[in-house]
C-alpha cells in the first residue's frame, strides 16, 4: 500500500508540473482511492473534491462518473441512505453517456450496500441474480455477494453449499485476485458468521489477516465496507477464538471512528456485543450492552433497519452467567 500511495502522489505531483490535466484527474482518483483504503477520510475526501472540480471543468465523461461514484460512497458511509441511493442512480447515468462498461455492475455494487444497511433485502434478489449472471464467470465479487445474501435472507442451505465449496482443499483459489478481492472475502467472512460455518473461516482468515490495518473498498472507491478488522473479529468468533476477536473489533472501532462512519461504526458495535454475549461470561454483559445500545441508537437514527432487530435483541438479551 505504501508503494501504491506513493505512486498516486507522485503522478499527480509529475501531472499538475507538465501541465498534464488528464493524468492531474487519474492521479487524484487513485489517490483518493487509496487514502480511503488506509482509513485517511480526510485527505481522500481533500482529492475527491479536487478530482471532482477538474473532472466537471474538462467535462471528462469517465472521470465525472467517478467523481459521482465517489460522492456515492461518502453519503452511504455517513449514513445519508436515500442520499445515496439517489447519488448511485445519477452516477449510473454519467457512466451510461460516458459509455463505461462497468457503469451497471458499479451501480448493483453501490445498491447492495445501501439498501441492505436499509433492511430491503428481499428487494435485492433480482438485482443480485442480475448481476451474477452477467458478471459471476468473471467477478468473483458477486459470488460472494450472492452467498452474504443467502446467509441474511435465512437461505442457510445455499449460503452453506457455497462456504463448503470454499473449504474444501483449495477453495481460495477459485477467487480471482483482482481489486474486488478483498471485498469478496468480507462478504465470505459475514456470511460465515452469519451461519456458524467455522470450516470456511478457518481457511478466510489467514488470508484477511494481512490486511488487518486495512479499509475495504470496492473498485474505483465505488463503496466502503470499512475496517478488514471487523471482519476478522467476525471470523475470529466463530472459530471460538474469543481474545483474538475482541482485540480486532476494538481497533475497527476506532479505525470506523477515524473514517467519521456512523454507519460502519454501528455495525462493529452490533457484531462485538453479539461475540462478548456469545462468549458467555458475567464480566462481558454491561459492555456487550452499552455497544447495543449505542449502535440501537444509531440504527434508529439513521434508518438502519437492517440491523434494529438484532440491536434490540442484544439490549434484551439475558446477561451471561458465570
Amino acid at each position: 500500500m505504501q508503494d501504491r500511495l506513493e505512486l498516486s502522489s507522485e503522478t499527480v505531483a509529475i501531472a499538475e508540473q507538465i501541465d498534464d490535466p488528464e493524468l492531474t484527474l487519474q492521479g487524484r482518483q487513485w489517490l483518493a482511492a487509496d487514502l480511503l483504503e488506509i482509513g485517511d477520510v480526510g485527505r481522500s475526501v481533500e482529492q475527491m473534491l479536487l478530482h471532482a472540480r477538474l473532472a466537471e471543468s474538462l467535462r471528462q465523461p469517465y472521470h465525472q462518473w467517478v467523481a459521482a461514484g465517489m460522492r456515492v460512497v461518502r453519503a452511504h458511509i455517513t449514513g445519508e441512505f436515500k442520499r445515496a441511493d439517489s447519488l448511485a442512480e445519477q452516477a449510473y447515468a454519467d457512466g451510461v453517456r460516458a459509455h463505461e462498461d462497468d457503469a451497471f455492475q458499479s451501480l448493483s455494487a453501490q445498491l447492495f450496500w445501501i439498501r441492505r444497511d436499509q433492511g430491503r433485502l428481499h428487494e435485492l434478489g433480482d438485482l443480485v441474480g442480475q448481476a451474477l449472471e452477467r458478471f459471476g464467470a468473471t467477478a468473483s465479487l458477486w459470488q460472494g455477494v450472492a452467498t452474504l445474501h443467502a446467509a441474511e435472507i435465512g437461505a442457510t442451505a445455499n449460503a452453506a453449499r457455497a462456504l463448503d465449496r470454499l473449504a474444501e482443499s483449495n477453495g481460495l483459489t477459485t477467487i480471482a485476485v483482482d481489486p474486488n478481492w478483498l471485498p469478496t472475502i468480507a462478504c465470505l467472512s459475514e456470511a460465515a458468521g452469519r451461519i456458524d460455518h467455522a470450516a470456511s473461516a478457518a481457511e478466510l482468515y489467514p488470508a484477511l489477516a494481512p490486511y488487518a490495518s486495512s479499509n475495504i473498498v470496492l473498485a474505483h472507491g465505488g463503496i466502503c465496507l470499512g475496517a478488514a478488522s471487523r471482519y476478522l473479529g467476525i471470523l475470529a468468533r466463530t472459530l471460538g477464538w474469543w481474545d483474538l476477536a475482541e482485540e480486532h473489533f476494538e481497533h475497527a472501532l476506532a479505525f470506523d471512528a477515524a473514517l467519521d462512519a456512523p454507519a460502519l461504526i454501528a455495525r462493529t458495535q452490533h457484531a462485538y456485543a453479539l461475540t462478548l454475549l456469545s462468549r458467555g461470561r458475567a464480566e462481558d454483559a454491561a459492555r456487550a450492552l452499552a455497544l447495543a445500545e449505542s449502535a440501537g441508537q444509531t440504527t434508529s437514527r439513521l434508518g438502519m433497519a437492517a440491523l434494529e432487530p438484532g440491536a434490540r435483541a442484544s439490549r434484551t438479551a439475558p446477561a451471561p452467567q458465570g
